[in-house]
């Protein structure tokens, strides 16, 4: 498995962001996260936990406040960070490999005259063949790769998701809510193999969430949004830490509890 040698930094300084007419989400929010870094975002509904997702990921413009990854402003997505959304965005009429190779296939056709395309973009077919086929098979869905996603149940829907994210090679992987429509052994499944990747590679994580649990599993520092000045809550209870002793991970929830009862 390749590896990403330098994962970046997240620095975001008094930004501040609101929707067209409507009150902002962030005023004045700052945050930074370090390389490699696993985080959980966690708060009540509109808090803006999938709008920073959206404003880290360049798809999103902040009014004021600046944001950094790897010490660089962004001004546009970048290339290395891969975003994967809950409701999947996977193409109807592709085939599991089609949509899992789209972004290099963008990349290119689209990407090699541009300044910003990184390496990637001079992948020939065999090459993107070739890396497509290790994540399908890493993701256990190689023997779904001529099936349509309407063919596909929601945790096959996911993970050919995931296989076009990480076919990309990122370097900030950030997901929203990816495993809350999920069965919990399929959850459970792709908790873990995201966390054998964050120990595979160089990569920093954010991963959105709702459910207090996963949060816990998933965040080695979890940003609480939502009300008042977010916090920041260091988190030793993360699957990728170890096993926790159940007494400090019951402690670590009551304490997440209160905090978000705070904040609803």
């Amino acid at each position: 498995m390749s590896t990403q040698p330098s994962p970046p930094k997240i620095d975001v300084r008094h930004l501040t962001f609101a929707y067209p007419g409507a009150t902002a989400v962030f005023a004045d929010f700052s945050w930074q996260a370090a390389p490699g870094e696993a985080w959980a975002i966690i708060g009540p509904s509109g808090c803006g936990k999938s709008t920073l997702l959206y404003i880290l990921a360049g798809l999103a413009r902040p009014v004021s406040g600046t944001v950094a990854i790897d010490g660089t402003p962004l001004d546009r997505p970048r290339p290395k960070t891969g975003l994967v959304l809950q409701d999947h965005g996977l193409l109807p009429w592709a085939t599991v490999t089609q949509n899992a190779r789209l972004g290099l296939t963008v990349w290119r056709f689209y990407g090699v005259d541009d300044r910003h395309a990184p390496p990637d973009a001079l992948m020939d077919d065999a090459a993107i063949d070739a890396r497509v086929n290790e994540w399908l098979t890493r993701l256990g869905i190689a023997d779904l790769r001529h099936q349509y996603p309407g063919h596909l149940s929601r945790g096959q829907r996911q993970r050919t998701a995931l296989a076009r994210t990480l076919v990309m090679q990122p370097d900030l992987l950030m997901l929203d809510e990816p495993f809350s429509a999920l069965d919990a052994p399929t959850r459970e499944d792709l908790q873990q193999l995201m966390d054998d990747l964050l120990a595979e590679t160089a990569l920093t994580r954010v991963i959105v969430t709702h459910d207090i649990d996963e949060a816990l599993h998933m965040g080695r520092r979890i940003l609480v949004l939502g009300g008042g000045r977010p916090q920041v809550v260091d988190n030793p209870c993360a699957r990728s830490c170890g096993t926790p002793a159940p007494e400090d991970f019951l402690r670590q929830r009551r304490h997440l509890r209160d905090l978000l009862g705070e904040r609803v």
